[in-house]
């Protein structure tokens, strides 16, 4: 079975430049800027509707001040959410408390593109010190993916609390994936696969698509077979996310070696040969597939 490794399962969220698109996958969903756009002007239109509410239980008769985003509002979001690192750089240092942190959230956002994790909480907590309410669900989710990707898991988990009560409900399998994801990292299955669970039922709820169910599916799987508590159930996860998401080749090659270390048997290996195959012909250098299809030649007994 492959190691315990996050190397072993595709990318996905929180990052918006993985999520959605994993490996070798090709109906990604919008763009990591387009994303974030919807993203900001909705969290925006809910505290809108927020103060809506307060201003009618409160007596107020001027619900116009109330009303929804308009054009101009969103074409402003969408010119902060499009500044290069140039831009964003000389805003951070404006005298304008709202310039600053827009700016501070800007170059999370590039610094998390590029891969400087480090650089990229500095940003995302500058901007929690500059305002702790500014687009908090997307910046403490980010500092808590960020966390867990460099192994600080109870800080991903404390972050984690601040917000899992108060995400939309497009977005409340976001927490349990990421939990999943922490319980995975210092090798607590059994808990990973609950959470697992628990995202993938409100994925399914709010009907997201094949490229995030299908992640899910993945890591249920997978973490259900590390768990060792139902190896079969585990393995029908496996299949069902091969089935989600076809043409990605990690999620053929971790099925083909579940099946062929679980169960061994000649019909198992013949199911493995074909997914190998079909692996091989997508990606034809890797040495992963090609390794165990070989194994699995040996077991068919074709030289």
């Amino acid at each position: 079975m492959p190691a315990d490794s996050d190397e072993n399962v595709p990318q996905d969220y929180v990052d918006q430049a993985d999520i959605n698109s994993p490996r070798n996958q090709t109906d990604s969903d919008d763009k990591p800027e387009q994303e974030e756009n919807k993203r900001i002007i909705q969290t925006r239109q809910s505290e809108k509707r927020q103060k809506i509410g307060t201003a009618k239980s409160g007596g107020a008769d001027d619900e116009e001040s109330y009303e929804e985003e308009s054009e101009e509002e969103k074409m402003e979001y969408d010119g902060w959410l499009r500044w290069d690192e140039t831009k964003a750089t000389q805003m951070s240092a404006s005298d304008e408390p709202e310039s600053q942190k827009r700016a501070h959230y800007r170059l999370g956002l590039i610094k998390q593109q590029k891969g400087d994790l480090q650089g990229c909480l500095t940003h995302f907590y500058t901007v929690t010190e500059l305002d702790p309410e500014f687009c908090k669900q997307q910046v403490n989710l980010r500092i808590a993916e960020i966390c867990y990707k460099l192994n600080n898991i109870d800080e991903s988990f404390r972050t984690m609390a601040k917000v899992e009560g108060q995400l939309r409900p497009n977005d409340a399998y976001m927490v349990c994936l990421l939990k999943g994801k922490c319980f995975d990292k210092i090798n607590q299955y059994h808990k990973a696969a609950l959470d697992y669970e628990t995202a993938l039922n409100l994925a399914k709820e709010q009907n997201l698509g094949n490229s995030v169910i299908g992640q899910i599916e993945f890591r249920l799987g997978w973490s259900t077979i590390r768990s060792k508590v139902d190896v079969e159930k585990g393995i029908e996860h496996l299949k069902k996310s091969n089935e989600l998401l076809p043409e990605n080749t990690e999620i053929m090659i971790k099925l083909a070696g579940v099946l062929f270390q679980e169960n061994g048997t000649q019909e198992e290996a013949l199911k493995c040969k074909q997914l190998l195959i079909k692996a091989i012909n997508l990606e034809p250098n890797n040495a992963e597939a090609a390794l165990l299809q070989g194994k699995v030649y040996h077991k068919l007994g074709e030289w």
